[in-house]
């Protein structure tokens, strides 16, 4: 099928990469302009998008191209300073520890890498990193970084946190007077895995749930195409955005995943309407841009 006109990639990942790539960020810039989109945003386990996505934004001008920040250990882990300094030149979004999560190694078995795709890279944490204390209140950098991302207008992205990180997160943003955007990253992925329930429980005006393909992938398989649309009947009133999550190898590009994820969530029961708004009005009033 042809995507729908505006839309959007939230979360895609292009080489170069320590884990193996289909393309790198040039390659799904092109694919993305060939399909018509509105645009996307490089999301990079090892670090920083911002610069790639900088340079692309000048050669691909139909696009808007965003980047960020994910706080692995490449990065600092939960780095208030790294956070401002990539705010700074432009960050999108910050995402939560992925790779070097806690709550990755229980889901996904290891640090570092996915039972599905390994990491080039030799070393690995001594520990994943957790958002929580002993006591289970967010440590002070995770406040400090929340607060940074509302004073700048950006995304807070939950990575691969538990639910209930994800839970203290949403309460202690909930109380701020500034709050960010929250996007609670593919909700039915091995992390964080949440319930009908859990999603229930956290839904808000400002806070933005990501459904992605690589969950129904063949390359993954931790969901369906019919078990992802009950999620959505479940909850109608949560803010549903649909991404691809792709650039592995062994999974097409976004555009084409994209296109599978929107006729496969159809086939199983979701109206057109509410598809095109998860991949065109709701990621952008995310990103703060127009639709």
């Amino acid at each position: 099928m042809t995507l729908p006109p505006g839309a959007w990639d939230i979360h895609v990942h292009a080489g170069p990469s320590h884990f193996d790539r289909w393309g790198d960020a040039w390659d799904l810039a092109e694919a993305c302009q060939s399909a018509g989109m509105r645009g996307f945003v490089l999301k990079c386990h090892h670090g920083s998008s911002v610069e790639v996505a900088h340079l692309l934004s000048r050669r691909f001008p139909e696009l808007s191209v965003f980047g960020g920040v994910v706080l692995n250990e490449f990065v600092g882990g939960l780095n208030p300073c790294g956070v401002e300094s990539y705010l700074a030149l432009g960050a999108r979004i910050v995402w939560l520890p992925t790779i070097h999560a806690g709550f990755h190694a229980v889901r996904c078995g290891c640090l570092g890498g996915f039972g599905f795709q390994a990491s080039r890279l030799e070393k690995v944490p001594a520990r994943g990193i957790s958002i929580l204390d002993g006591e289970g209140r967010l440590v002070p950098a995770a406040r400090e970084i929340a607060e940074l991302c509302a004073e700048k207008g950006a995304v807070l992205a939950t990575g691969h946190a538990s639910p209930d990180e994800i839970r203290a997160l949403a309460a202690f943003v909930g109380e701020l007077r500034q709050r960010p955007r929250l996007l609670v990253n593919h909700v039915d992925f091995h992390a964080p895995g949440l319930t009908a329930a859990e999603v229930t429980a956290l839904a808000g005006d400002r806070v933005w749930f990501e459904l992605a393909y690589i969950s129904v992938s063949e390359l993954v398989g931790c969901a369906t195409f019919e078990s992802t649309a009950a999620l959505i009947r479940s909850v109608p009133g949560a803010r549903w955005v649909l991404a691809s999550d792709s650039g592995q190898r062994m999974n097409p590009p976004a555009p084409a995943a994209l296109s599978r994820y929107f006729a496969g969530l159809r086939a199983a029961g979701i109206d057109e309407r509410s598809l095109v708004r998860m991949m065109t009005s709701e990621p952008a009033e995310l990103l703060g841009v127009s639709a």
